[in-house]
């Protein structure tokens, strides 16, 4: 057991919440956008991802430090909506199996779109969810 000889030995780093909409409307068919949180100071792990798009799309999970961009998982969906669970939510409770993501001035979460059809203009939108450690 970890121990922190100002805190005592089950101290654990207090992690506060965060979530961050983003959008793309009018996204041309076969596009790919972007769609960058804000720069993350404090170490992070990302909990969850929820999406929507008025037509089937790609989307990859990503993490982006200091310049160095990483897929972390992708999901594909028909129109309308879906999710993207953390390990622990989907019951895999794996040391090591959660995107996390080292905090800096250059430190973000990107999910990448891309629209699925050959003819239509999407309208693409994600919540990002994510705890931040603070000391």
């Amino acid at each position: 057991m970890p121990v922190d000889l100002r805190r005592g030995p089950a101290w654990e780093p207090e992690v506060r919440p965060v979530s961050q909409p983003l959008s793309q409307i009018n996204l041309a068919a076969g596009a790919v956008v972007d769609l960058d949180t804000f720069n993350i100071t404090e170490d992070s792990e990302l909990v969850k991802v929820n999406v929507a798009s008025s037509v089937a799309c790609k989307w990859e999970i990503k993490t982006v430090h200091d310049g160095i961009v990483s897929t972390e998982d992708t999901l594909i969906t028909d129109p309308g909506s879906g999710v993207w669970d953390s390990p622990l939510a989907k019951g895999y409770f794996t040391y090591g199996n959660f995107v996390k993501l080292p905090g800096g001035p250059a430190s973000n979460f990107r999910i990448t779109v891309t629209n699925l059809d050959s003819a239509n203009a999407a309208n693409v939108y994600a919540t990002v969810y994510w705890n931040e450690e603070t000391i």
